[in-house]
């Protein structure tokens, strides 16, 4: 089957380009020539066929016309907000349109993997302004899937399954995942950890949620921008969880118009990882899902 692929933007709203770590390697999918064709950051070495894929549309634009002609429409997220705030700002009825949004980026407290903010999760750091106008102007059901999930349940869930099994077997699929994950596997591997499921969880989540997630929270968030030690962190109102939705947080706070206006989304905050893992091991095997 033939998916159309559109071109998002070339660069995050506001903030300047940035070359980040190349932990899946500098063409995304591993470093192997011999696999895929060459492929460098600085655009020296790209083949012409590397672009010649894409539809003329661009990707904010498709956004806009799918959902207009296509009704609950899931979008799952795996990297900066960019083109999704676009969309929004060409068309605010956008948001009401999508039928569910699943984001993985982000934390909720205040778990980063960035060098220069290291309170703010990659994906949002990627384009703050993007973060901010998804989470906090968007009229849309959003479920969050935060890097706290990656981070503190990695050792955990290493002790529940093995993360490499699924790239062992025997399938194109299989052989492809292990090229593409190679580097991020060999650096993990330096300080005796495994490469644990990230962008899984939140493909997973929007397949079936209610297999995957063991727990979730409903918290109102906001995304900070202008902060001395952090850009792009997820600042959640604790206040409202602690005192009970039926309590009111003006006896604790000063309460701003923005921050009332804000509407709660879910925050996965656990999932099952063996259910993962075992649609992971279907996946790669070609069986069809749900599992």
């Amino acid at each position: 089957e033939s998916i159309p692929i559109y071109k998002g933007a070339s660069e995050a709203i506001i903030r300047k380009p940035f070359i980040p770590h190349p932990f899946f390697g500098n063409d995304g999918i591993g470093d192997c020539p011999e696999h895929f064709p060459k492929f460098s950051i600085f655009y020296t070495t790209v083949l012409s066929s590397d672009f010649a894929a894409h539809e003329s549309e661009s990707a904010a634009l498709a956004l806009v016309r799918l959902t207009r002609e296509h009704k609950d429409v899931t979008i799952v997220a795996i990297g900066p907000l960019t083109n999704i705030a676009l969309a929004y700002k060409v068309d605010s009825d956008f948001a009401r349109r999508i039928g569910k949004l699943v984001i993985l980026g982000g934390n909720y407290y205040g778990v980063g993997n960035v060098d220069e903010f290291s309170s703010a999760e990659f994906n949002f750091s990627g384009d703050p302004e993007a973060a901010k106008i998804v989470l906090e102007e968007m009229d849309t059901d959003i479920t969050l899937v935060p890097w706290e999930n990656v981070y503190l349940k990695g050792a955990e869930h290493e002790a529940e399954v093995d993360f490499d099994a699924h790239l062992k077997v025997d399938t194109p699929l299989a052989s492809f995942l292990a090229v593409a994950t190679r580097i991020c596997r060999e650096v993990m591997g330096k300080y005796g950890r495994q490469y644990g499921y990230c962008d899984e969880i939140a493909v997973s989540t929007a397949i079936d949620e209610k297999s995957v997630i063991k727990k979730s929270m409903d918290l109102r968030l906001g995304v900070e921008l202008h902060g001395e030690l952090t850009r792009g962190q997820v600042v959640v109102d604790w206040t409202g969880i602690l005192l009970g939705p039926n309590q009111t947080i003006i006896e604790a706070r000063v309460v701003k118009d923005s921050d009332k206006a804000r509407r709660h989304i879910h925050v996965v905050v656990d999932f099952d990882v063996k259910v993962v893992d075992e649609w992971m091991h279907n996946t790669v095997r070609g069986k069809r899902g749900p599992w």
